[in-house]
């Protein structure tokens, strides 16, 4: 099936009459064009139209990147050509003026080209071999002059200005500009804005950026690409592509039958794009860019229904509250009993069947859910419990199933979860009872909470969500080492471990236990584990994985450790072969092929080598430090 036709992104050369107000320009190109639905557009200012007066001689500006990242690209899976995943990695600070000179440097100048199509096909051939480009990104600063009334990026009159207004909050990038200096293949990775907000971007001077963008219509299909390639990625976050690191080439789209667009962005050109468009793109090579996002009303739905990172890596978010009072006074009663339920605007059919189905009906729907535990839990092998163990219920939310707090049934008492769902809803001393009766939160499943562990936390801060494992703090005269995680200002003594295995998102959960406590029952159980699950250690800090070597894949029922999330980003098969997880047991015999071996035999090799090749490569990269 082909993919989707799609109409071209307008180019708009408005005349300074029609430029003047920001926000009933994007209104009207929105209503007579529909602009909104390709999901990006670009705009050519009138030529009086002057944002710095005193221009961008770069003897005028005094101003150091203080962060600026060095990108690599690699091939994620080679299953998937054209798909790669970015890792950053920050650097010292550099002036602009020597990182202008970095980059028309004979390593990172541009190559020679005709036509853009041509430098694009180059930026696509060269993506993983040459040096790794360097981005100048996320600086807090405006090179807008503060006089200019119209289209001044630094404050454009949107509502989102409730945000620092009302909520006294200023966050940047997103309420307070940036800007971005690029060279050569330095890329902006696919993501949509935070919180689904629209993105306005400048190219104050420089040279070229070149955009991809998915209409907002198609946000899902490339999302389920997305999942399908990153496999491994996905199992730790149920929107990662939050985390902006995921690049698929265009190739790759027209594969899958994902429509999608491309522009070309020069000097004194600003690029729109509207909320829910994923975007990705790359500088072609010297340049000064200023970024920030903006709202407006058709926009609110967007933010009360987008759906963040659940791993806290990218997550940016503010409380819509004041919004839905403003502009949706008739659903604020609804929304503050969170009972407002509806689809996002960009949710494929079947998804939204699936929202209409809890909107109907939420208490209803949950108790649903609530049924699948019950006869889980009837159905379970438990070990022995003391007299003095503690049973928790353990509730999680309907939607957003990585939210869990437990509580004791007969006293009601919230032993853990309750910061972080308040963190979540961004409010605070919320009604969880409420919540629970309206079918916002159901019951998924029981922990046991040792009766000594329990004294010890009854005047403790809680600790971070799903109890996953509190572990004791180790004693130095036992010999063994005090565990990293511990707090020891929050937790001065040793206690017994709380017991709750890691769930996937499928509530899927591993049988493993610890000190008495009882398993939690689950149908998988009974399922046989494939051929071939190894163990694997970090080469360094020791934390241990699962791996089902027939897939290369992660074994799904385990407890991943927190520092290990982020790091398995990666490919699982390039940790092996750098060295960095090292085989240390085999839960089942079975013969292993080819591949494997030499995989797992480059892994010993390496573990000592590859610390030296990456202190080499630093003290090769030359980088001013000022």
């Amino acid at each position: 099936m082909p993919a989707p036709s799609v109409k071209s992104p307008k180019i708009y050369k408005p005349t300074m009459e029609e430029f003047r107000d920001f926000s009933k320009f994007v209104e009207r190109i929105e209503r007579e064009d529909e602009a909104h639905k390709i999901g990006i557009c670009k705009i050519i200012p009138p030529e009086e139209w002057v944002p710095r007066k005193k221009g961008y001689a770069l003897k005028d500006i005094d101003l150091f990147i203080e962060g600026p990242i060095k990108q690599k690209f690699q091939l994620y899976d080679g299953e998937y050509p054209g798909c790669y995943q970015a890792r950053s990695s920050t650097l010292g600070k550099i002036h602009v003026k020597d990182y202008y000179k970095k980059a028309n440097s004979e390593a990172y100048k541009p190559p020679k080209w005709e036509t853009y199509d041509d430098l694009e096909r180059k930026y696509w051939k060269s993506i993983e071999f040459r040096d790794p480009p360097i981005y100048g990104c996320d600086v807090a600063r405006s090179f807008t002059d503060a006089d200019l009334d119209v289209w001044n990026l630094s404050k454009l009159n949107t509502i989102l200005d409730i945000v620092s207004n009302e909520l006294d909050t200023v966050i940047q990038g997103m309420n307070s500009p940036y800007l971005y200096f690029g060279m050569w293949r330095a890329t902006f990775s696919w993501h949509v804005e935070d919180m689904d907000l629209y993105g306005i971007n400048m190219v104050h001077y420089g040279a070229p950026k070149s955009w991809y963008c998915v209409p907002p219509k198609y946000g899902h299909l490339l999302e389920k690409l997305a999942k399908e390639v990153f496999s491994e990625t996905s199992t730790l976050c149920t929107n990662f592509m939050r985390h902006k690191t995921c690049i698929i080439s265009p190739k790759v789209l027209e594969k899958h039958n994902i429509p999608y667009n491309k522009l070309v962005q020069k000097a004194r050109e600003i690029i729109i794009v509207f909320p829910y468009a994923y975007h990705s793109g790359f500088n072609h090579g010297f340049n000064i860019a200023e970024a920030i996002n903006f709202a407006s009303p058709r926009w609110i739905e967007y933010g009360k229904r987008h759906r963040p990172c659940d791993c806290d890596k990218s997550r940016v978010k503010f409380t819509m509250d004041p919004f839905i009072q403003r502009f949706q006074p008739e659903l604020y009663e609804k929304w503050m009993r969170n009972l407002d339920i509806a689809p996002h605007p960009e949710d494929p059919p079947e998804l939204i069947e699936k929202v209409l189905a809890r909107a109907k009906d939420p208490l209803k729907y949950a108790k649903k859910l609530e049924k699948q535990t019950t006869d889980r839990l009837a159905n379970g092998v438990w070990d022995p419990m003391k007299p003095t163990d503690i049973v928790l219920d353990v509730y999680k939310h309907v939607e957003f199933q990585h939210l869990e707090i437990s509580i004791e049934p007969k006293t009601f008492k919230i032993f853990e979860g309750r910061k972080d769902l308040e963190a979540w809803f961004q409010r605070d001393n919320l009604d969880i009872k409420q919540l629970i009766e309206d079918g916002i939160l159901f019951k998924a499943d029981e922990a046991v909470l040792p009766g000594d562990a329990a004294s010890k936390l009854e005047d403790a801060a809680e600790i971070s969500v799903g109890f996953q494992r509190l572990n004791p703090k180790k004693s130095k005269e036992n010999n063994e080492d005090n565990d990293p995680d511990w707090d020891p200002e929050v937790y001065p003594e040793p206690v017994e471990k709380i017991m709750h295995p890691k769930k996937t998102y499928e509530n899927q959960i591993s049988g493993s236990t610890n000190n008495g406590a009882r398993k939690r029952p689950n149908i998988d159980l009974v399922k046989p584990d494939p051929e071939n699950i190894a163990v694997y250690k970090h080469s360094t800090d020791n934390w241990q994985i699962k791996i089902n070597e027939d897939s290369w894949t992660m074994f799904e029922n385990q407890i991943v450790p927190k520092e290990a999330k982020e790091f398995l980003e990666l490919p699982l098969q390039d940790l092996i072969e750098l060295g960095i997880l090292i085989r240390i047991t085999v839960t089942k015999k079975s013969e292993i092929d080819e591949k494997k071996s030499k995989i797992v035999k480059e892994s010993q090799v390496k573990t000592e080598s590859s610390q030296v090749k990456k202190q080499e490569e630093d003290d090769d990269f030359e980088w001013p430090m000022t």
